[in-house]
Formats: C-alpha cells, sequence, structure tokens
C-alpha cells in the first residue's frame, strides 16, 4: 500500500511541473535589455497645466506562480491603459509569479511595448520569491527599489518598498518625507496598511506599520496612499486620507467579506486612474478591469482622433475616463487631455483655418499644449477655440501604442523564426526594415536567440519529462517485484 501511495505521490509531483513546464520555458528572448523599464519609459513632465493623469495597476500575477504567461485581463489592461495614455503610470506590486528572468523579460516586454510614459514600480513578495537572483532581477529589468517623484507641481509620489527589512523601510519612509515641504503626498507600496483585510503589512511587520502611520499622522499633507496585495478593491477615508487597495489586473480575486465593516470593498479586477491638481486637490476614478467591464478605445483616422468610452467603474456603472490624445505636428507632439464622458464618443480634429491650425472637438472638458525640448508650452483659447502657433506646417493623428498578447508574441516569434530559416545565400545581405508605423516611429525587429523554435523546446522538454515519469515507474515495479 506505501509503495501504491508513494508511485501516486511522485507521479503527481512529476505531472505538476510538466504542466508548468511548457509556458514557464517560452518566454522567447532571454537577453537582459540595456536599461530597467523605470529609465526606459522616463520622459520630463511640463509644468504649468492645469491638471496631470497618473495610472495605478497592480497584481497581474498569473495563478500558477511558475507560470511565465500573464493573464489575459493584464494584457487587455495595458492596452487600455496605452489608449488612456496617462502621464504617470505607477505599478503597485506582484507583476510576475516568482521573479524569474523568464517571467520578468515577459512583463518587460508588455510594459516596452505599451509606450505608456513615466512607468515606476512598487516591490511585491511574488517578485522576489525566487530567491537572491530575482532581487536582481527587479533592479536590472524593472527599476530600483524605491523612488520619489517631484515632478508634477505641488505633489511628491513617494513609491515604497513593503519587502524591505525594518532598517531599509525606516529610511525610505524618512527619505519620503523628508524635504516634501508643503507639497501633497501620494504613496504607493504593495501591503496595505489601511484598510484592514486579513492580509496586511502590520500582520508581518507592526513596526514597519506603525513606522509609516506615524509619519502620516505627523506630516499631515498625506492626501492619497494607494495599495496593492489584496485582490480587488478596497477604499476608507481615515482623517482626510483616502487609504485605497486598487490589487488585481488578472490575479486571482480575493473575497470581499474579508474587508472589515464599514469598508467599500469589492472582488473585482480594477486599475485606478487619478488627476492630480496643482493646488494639492485631486479626483480619482476606479475603472473595472477585464471582460464585461466595456471598453475605452482610441482610434486615429484621417478626419481626426475618435474616443469612445463604454466602462464602467468597480460598481458596475458607467464612468468617465481622462485620456490624453496626441497630434504629431511639424512642431512636435501636440497632447490634449480631457474627460472623456461616461457612455460617450468624443472626435478631437486639428483643422485648418485661416489663420492656422486649431482644435476642434465636441469634448467639454479639456486643455492642449505642445511639447517641445521636454516642457510643455500650454495652448490658449481663442473664441472658445484652442489656437496652434501660426508657424505650424502640418498635423498627424497618432494611434495608441497596441501590446501583443502572449499568444500573438510566440505566433510572431514563429513566423520570424521560419521566414529567417527561409533565407537563402543570395540574400544574405539584406537588412531587416523595422516595421513601422503610422506615427513614423519604428521597432526594433524581434530575432530568436537559438536554434530551436519555443515549440520544438517545449516539445523535447514534454517528451523528457514523460521519459523521467516511466523511469521513475519502472524502478518503485522493480523495487516492488525485487521485494
Amino acid at each position: 500500500m506505501k509503495a501504491r501511495q508513494a508511485e501516486i505521490a511522485i507521479l503527481l509531483v512529476v505531472l505538476v511541473i510538466l504542466s508548468g513546464t511548457p509556458i514557464l520555458l517560452s518566454a522567447g528572448n532571454t537577453q537582459t535589455p540595456s536599461q530597467p523599464l523605470t529609465n526606459l519609459s522616463r520622459k520630463p513632465v511640463p509644468s504649468g497645466l492645469p491638471w496631470y493623469t497618473v495610472a495605478v495597476f497592480g497584481d497581474n500575477r498569473p495563478e500558477a506562480v511558475p507560470w511565465v504567461q500573464l493573464p489575459d485581463t493584464f494584457y487587455r489592461t495595458v492596452n487600455e491603459l496605452a489608449a488612456i495614455n496617462a502621464m504617470v503610470n505607477i505599478g503597485l506590486g506582484d507583476h510576475v509569479g516568482q521573479g524569474s528572468k523568464r517571467q520578468f523579460l515577459e512583463f518587460y516586454r508588455v510594459m516596452k511595448e505599451s509606450g505608456l510614459e513615466n512607468q515606476m514600480y512598487a516591490m511585491g513578495n511574488h517578485d522576489v520569491s525566487f530567491g537572491r537572483a530575482s532581487w536582481g532581477n527587479w533592479e536590472r529589468l524593472i527599476g530600483p527599489l524605491y523612488l520619489d517623484f517631484d515632478e508634477i507641481p505641488g505633489w511628491r509620489i513617494g513609491v515604497l518598498d513593503t519587502e524591505a527589512n525594518s532598517t531599509l523601510w525606516a529610511r525610505m519612509v524618512n527619505q519620503t518625507f523628508t524635504g516634501a515641504g508643503d507639497r501633497s503626498i501620494m504613496l504607493a507600496f504593495h501591503k496595505p496598511i489601511i484598510p484592514y483585510v486579513h492580509h496586511n503589512l502590520q500582520d508581518d511587520h507592526p513596526d514597519m506599520a506603525k513606522l509609516l502611520l506615524d509619519k502620516v499622522r505627523e506630516n499631515g499633507h498625506v492626501k492619497l496612499v494607494v495599495q496593492a496585495h489584496w485582490h480587488g478593491w478596497a477604499h476608507v477615508r481615515v482623517n482626510g486620507t483616502d487609504w485605497i487597495i486598487s490589487g488585481s489586473t488578472g490575479a486571482p480575486l480575493y473575497k470581499a467579506s474579508d474587508c472589515q465593516a464599514g469598508v467599500d470593498c469589492v472582488s473585482t479586477y480594477n486599475y485606478l486612474l487619478v488627476i492630480l491638481y496643482p493646488n494639492g486637490t485631486y479626483k480619482y476614478y476606479p475603472v473595472r478591469a477585464g471582460a464585461g467591464s466595456g471598453s475605452i478605445t482610441v482610434t486615429a483616422t484621417s478626419e481626426g482622433i475618435v474616443v469612445e468610452n463604454s466602462k464602467v467603474d468597480v460598481h458596475g456603472k458607467p464612468t468617465a475616463i481622462p485620456v490624453r490624445v496626441e497630434f504629431n505636428t511639424s512642431l512636435g507632439p501636440v497632447y490634449i487631455p480631457a474627460i472623456v464622458p461616461q457612455d460617450s464618443r468624443v472626435i478631437f480634429r486639428i483643422i485648418e483655418a485661416s489663420h492656422g491650425y486649431e482644435i476642434e472637438t465636441n469634448a467639454t472638458t479639456y486643455y492642449a499644449y505642445l511639447y517641445q525640448n521636454g516642457e510643455g508650452i500650454l495652448l490658449n483659447k481663442s473664441n472658445n477655440r484652442i489656437v496652434l502657433p501660426a508657424d505650424v506646417e502640418w498635423v498627424k493623428p497618432v494611434n495608441p501604442h497596441h501590446v501583443l498578447s502572449y499568444q500573438e508574441y510566440q505566433a510572431s516569434q514563429q513566423a520570424t523564426t521560419t521566414s529567417q530559416g527561409r533565407v537563402t545565400t543570395t540574400s544574405a545581405t539584406t537588412q531587416t526594415t523595422p516595421k513601422t508605423s503610422e506615427t513614423g516611429s519604428s521597432t526594433q525587429a524581434i530575432t530568436p536567440t537559438g536554434t530551436l523554435t519555443e515549440k520544438t523546446r517545449d516539445g523535447l522538454t514534454i517528451v523528457a519529462g514523460i521519459v523521467v515519469v516511466l523511469v521513475v515507474l519502472v524502478g518503485l515495479a522493480y523495487s516492488r517485484i525485487s521485494k
């Protein structure tokens, strides 16, 4: 009986390993990029604008933590965020299942393709559960362990690391609050403190939670705290500070019954959009993600840019969405941040007039600025229309970036490998032309890094696993017969 139980146990273990192996090994290119996402996405934020949009997401790890492939909800969310085009984008952690290099490379690919500006990340426990190597993977591919961001006028955004030890935590918290002056403060980190959801920082490190709470009470300028780790939406306001948990753009959802009484708590996929005003005020939009959450699309056409919004909030109610559309001009990009009303279709055009070009739109809440040399030039209204500088020579609408799903990316890799395999010696001098988008920008051609295709490598892995299972079973059977 014991021998049979041992056989079953060993067989189950091997099958579990095999079930994760094909996805674990099929991340494609394993070369380390030259710079982390935080540096790659860096773009100066102009001063002197009426408002600034920040997008927040987190907990997009796969359900099976060894997997490289991320949840479908996440790929969809990133494409929505690319359409929204916020000036600052914050990840709240648990972006991969364990922190292996292959997992981080898939996340890196997605976020690089998104084109999102000023990406900054709080570390989650799953991001570094792979061991010492995962910490190095984080710093090489994602960014620093913590940072302060002061480029939005009137605000400091402090991104903290709840995976740090108590000494490092004290150092980063003190740094965030030192020198902030009268700036309003927005904090972002992974493990939540408030509200209590049976999944909080004080359960693991009560000293760290107490230190931050004391700082918040003493400072008086902390307006907004965004957290994750608990997979769902939760919000409570305490002493003038909004404490929000905006977890899960794909990770398995937790039950709303985990929340303490009196808390707005919903078990739903979600992300958060925040508008920060230079006077220290703010507004936020909790947006439902995934299937059944509606859509936000931005499409560039010959007549302008069309934005269609059918999104709902975390409670299932139609919601307005802040969006920033882009036109390419001879002087540089012209951006139009706007609030797109619920269940609406908004069109932006830059039309040629007798005195030059001017913006025409059915949006009611918007502004426009010209981006030149890292600075934004706010464009003023004239007769209720925004007029561009007279020396603009041409205008072209820009489509937002589009991120390939995991399956689409693997198919493109396979197609690239197949097409390269057909190259003959007569065409050896032909160079690969980067794919050019409608905006005129180019993306680097993707080339395979090994002689085996992903499908071949996975097939060999499965065959090897089956051989291991058979060897183990034969060995156990022989052992029983010999007894």
